[in-house]
């Protein structure tokens, strides 16, 4: 009999288990109240907020039209402001398994086994046949895609803007070689102005390629590089990074270039104190307020070589969602929307094609430097490469490499310290 009470016990214990679980399944599901009514679903999206385009587009798209595209769901937006407290903060939420639904993709995300697989989810969902151009969707090393993105990243390359007023006022010309951009730089400085704004995001992810670029040979070492038919310690290589710390040396750029902010540097080319400003294009909807005409150059073209140095990243390109989101179909569904709110920004506020459907041409009127990139992108004798450290790298040597470069620049490593350094991580 007292095994009989016994079995009875636990089965009934058993049982209660097994509804309680579902229960607070289904109240995971369904998100339904104590009360009885239905709660939205409730998800936080953490975006990047560092340039003014990122602003316009969270204040004129994310927030303004979020509550109208989804009224069953309450959707908190973190900005974490600049580019090192975004990372900062993905690093954190990632380390204690409290990712935010939907957040701009990290690599450590991506290496941590964090981020939700979205390929299969995007097929058959249709978001997929949104895409006029596919491979703007770069996959991760393991074939999966986990950002989404408008595609107009794949765009973006690194030009070199110029206030045309200085130039005529100082007889002065963009250059056409390594050596007449130094005297450039050394004649500007001379006459009280900041030669090249630029921050140090834009000096590690694209001008030190564009330098292994603009070199005075095919215009392929970084292609090399990225193929590993080079490596660090080759002369070319070697070569690139001498040219970095020389032109910091000759005050080419900002004193506090490895932690100037955004609009800092914006505004140092707005104000007419940096004579240069050397960022991805999609800077120029922010510098084009200012007062006088603007020209720019592209340094592996100026110096007779047909390499682009665009973005593009499989894990740092795009809306990513949480592997653990309670919600993520939920997810998914904000993030494609949000790939859709860049694709209209893009184009018809900045004027920049995207690879999506509806926004893939160029609107009329748009920029020339967007045009010219348009076409330089498109063109087979460009040889296009995808973003070196954020495609190349894992986030443990992404982050070697950016503190080295910055050692570089601040003149506390040589070029051949550098190159050491890199050989080991990158072979």
């Amino acid at each position: 009999m007292k095994k009989f009470i016994s079995l009875l016990l636990a089965l009934v214990l058993c049982f209660s288990v097994i509804g309680c679980s579902n229960s607070q399944e289904a109240s995971v599901e369904s998100n339904v109240s104590e009360a009885g009514g239905t709660e939205k679903i409730k998800l936080k999206v953490m975006i990047l907020s560092e340039d003014s385009n990122r602003q316009a587009i969270y204040q004129d798209y994310y927030s303004a039209k979020i509550g109208k595209a989804f009224p069953d769901y309450e959707v908190e937006f973190e900005l974490p402001g600049s580019a090192e407290n975004y990372t900062s903060k993905l690093t954190v939420y990632n380390a204690s398994g409290t990712l935010p639904d939907v957040f701009w993709g990290g690599d450590v995300v991506y290496q941590s086994g964090n981020a939700l697989p979205l390929t299969k989810i995007i097929e058959e969902d249709g978001f997929l046949s949104n895409y006029s151009n596919p491979a703007a969707l770069i996959p991760a090393p393991d074939g999966e895609i986990y950002c989404l993105s408008s595609g107009t990243d794949s765009f973006f390359a690194g030009p070199i803007f110029y206030n045309k007023e200085i130039f005529e006022k100082e007889g002065l010309e963009m250059p056409e070689s390594y050596e007449e951009l130094k005297t450039l730089v050394t004649t500007l400085k001379d006459k009280g102005y900041v030669p090249i704004s630029a921050t140090g995001w834009a000096v590690k992810n694209f001008l030190f390629a564009d330098l292994l670029s603009a070199s005075e040979d095919d215009g392929l070492t970084m292609a090399r590089l990225q193929s590993k038919e080079i490596s660090f310690e080759s002369e070319a290589v070697l070569e690139g990074a001498r040219k970095l710390q020389e032109l910091s040396a000759l005050g080419a750029f900002p004193v506090d270039l490895t932690s100037i902010e955004q609009q800092v540097h914006e505004q140092l080319f707005i104000d007419g104190k940096a004579a240069m400003i050397y960022h991805p294009i999609w800077v120029y909807p922010a510098i084009e307020a200012a007062d006088f005409e603007i020209g720019f150059g592209y340094l592996p073209e100026v110096f007779g070589n047909k390499t682009v140095n665009a973005w593009g990243s499989a894990t740092a390109g795009g809306f990513m969602v949480a592997k653990n989101s309670k919600h993520q179909q939920a997810a998914v569904e904000v993030a494609e929307w949000l790939s859709m709110q860049d694709a209209d920004y893009w184009t018809n506020v900045a004027g920049n094609a995207t690879a999506i459907k509806g926004f893939d041409a160029l609107p009329e009127g748009a920029p020339e430097v967007n045009q010219y990139f348009y076409d330089k992108i498109r063109s087979e004798e460009s040889n296009v490469l995808a973003n070196f450290p954020t495609n190349y790298f894992d986030s443990a040597t992404i982050a070697e490499y950016e503190t080295s470069v910055e050692k570089l620049v601040t003149d506390q490593i040589t070029p051949e310290e550098f190159v050491e350094i890199m050989k080991d991580l990158y072979n």
